[in-house]
């Protein structure tokens, strides 16, 4: 079967910095969710902390998520300069009738949480994602590296003027990449990454894929 990848379906919005570790799982069922604990924040440093209610109903703030939740990271996705909160919950959507794993993304706007980002699908059957501050890890295929050219000898200059300290310029946020863990319909698994652009999260490209399960987690890990 054609593995076919389409840039994330979005029923998103616009809009959101600082990559940090995802919370750790439990099995849950069929899915995994957060363990026992009522409160999971990501940091001290994120405006963010996710409450449980009970295994269907959690609140992000004072956001009502009614679904399992499978993952919970904080990251600046869009590269704003501000953190977002990403959570992984398990339902189902408007697109797709079976229940399955999803990420939602959101922003905080005057101090109140709001979606960023709701979407139905990645590429492949979403397994699990995690946050990564630099989305460039070793692969199969190595980087290419160029050869320095050999610097000129520099011309005498006059001794400039004095001139005005340049203004401050704003210096741009790297947004986060988010890594996927997804299988094919061939029971085959996969380990992509994406990159928000424009309204929503878009395909950037493979660390791996067609390979075995304790494969795909090395990768994914890395």
């Amino acid at each position: 079967m054609k593995w076919v990848w389409l840039t994330a379906l979005m029923i998103g919005f616009s809009e959101s910095s600082e990559c940090s570790e995802c919370s750790e799982l439990s099995e849950f069922s069929e899915f995994s969710e957060f363990s026992e604990c009522s409160e999971i924040s990501e940091s001290s440093e994120t405006p963010y902390s996710l409450s449980r209610t009970h295994d269907s109903l959690y609140y992000l703030n004072e956001f009502r998520l009614p679904y399992p939740v499978y993952r919970f990271c904080t990251g600046d996705v869009n590269g704003d300069g501000s953190p977002d909160a990403l959570v992984g919950v398990v339902k189902r959507t408007r697109f797709h009738h079976e229940m399955g794993r999803r990420i939602f993304i959101f922003k905080q706007v005057d101090g109140k949480v709001r979606p960023l980002w709701m979407g139905s699908k990645l590429g492949g059957i979403l397994q699990d994602f995690r946050v990564v501050e630099d989305g460039s890890p070793k692969t199969n295929e190595p980087h290419k590296t160029y050869k320095p050219h050999k610097p000129h000898k520099p011309h005498k200059t006059h001794k400039p003027h004095k001139t005005h300290k340049p203004h401050k310029t704003y210096k741009p946020h790297t947004p986060c990449t988010i890594r996927a863990l997804e299988t094919t319909a061939d029971d085959r698994y996969v380990v992509s990454e994406y990159r928000w652009e424009g309204f929503g999260l878009a395909f950037d490209r493979f660390l791996i894929k067609n390979t075995d399960k304790e494969t795909a987690y090395k990768y994914f890990n890395l």
